[in-house]
């Protein structure tokens, strides 16, 4: 004898099960969600970093000129110091019709600091005018290191 059943759907019951299963998973997912985005958030803008000041590098040695990297807090402006546009040469400041390269913005939440002063240029040989380390540090207190040798070498460094 066949058994029919009109009643199709969840209980009550088993809806607050559910519910209650996804809380708990949701409460066990999201401290580390969390965590995983504001390391992302400083692994990016350091990668950033170090990928713009390659490409400084390989923009002087193609210019043959100077090209200057201004550091602030919260971010950095790279462009050729060639004295271009009436403009002084090697002066560190953008002016005449100086070629903008870069200027970037550092995410929210993450500020940046040097040893060097606020400039860090590269001669026509893709070498550094001094060397230092730029620290990135974001709202948790994460950092992360771009190393700049005196070889001109850009490494990133995780603390």
């Amino acid at each position: 004898m066949k058994t029919i059943y009109r009643n199709k759907g969840f209980t009550l019951l088993e809806l607050m099960i559910v519910i209650a299963i996804a809380g708990i998973l949701a409460a066990l997912a999201i401290p580390g969600w969390l965590a995983w985005r504001a390391n992302a958030k400083i692994n990016g803008a350091a990668t950033n970093l170090r990928g713009d000041l390659e490409m400084a590098k390989m923009q002087a040695i193609k210019e043959n000129a100077y090209v200057a990297a201004l550091l602030t807090t919260s971010g950095y402006t790279i462009f050729i110091d060639n004295g271009a546009g009436g403009g002084i040469a090697d002066d560190g400041i953008q002016n005449g019709s100086e070629i903008l390269l870069r200027n970037r913005q550092l995410v929210a939440g993450v500020t940046a600091s040097n040893n060097f002063g606020n400039q860090i240029w590269f001669n026509g040989r893709g070498r550094p005018v001094g060397f230092g380390t730029v620290v990135l540090t974001d709202s948790s207190g994460n950092q992360r290191q771009i190393v700049l040798s005196i070889v001109g070498r850009i490494r990133l460094q995780y603390n």
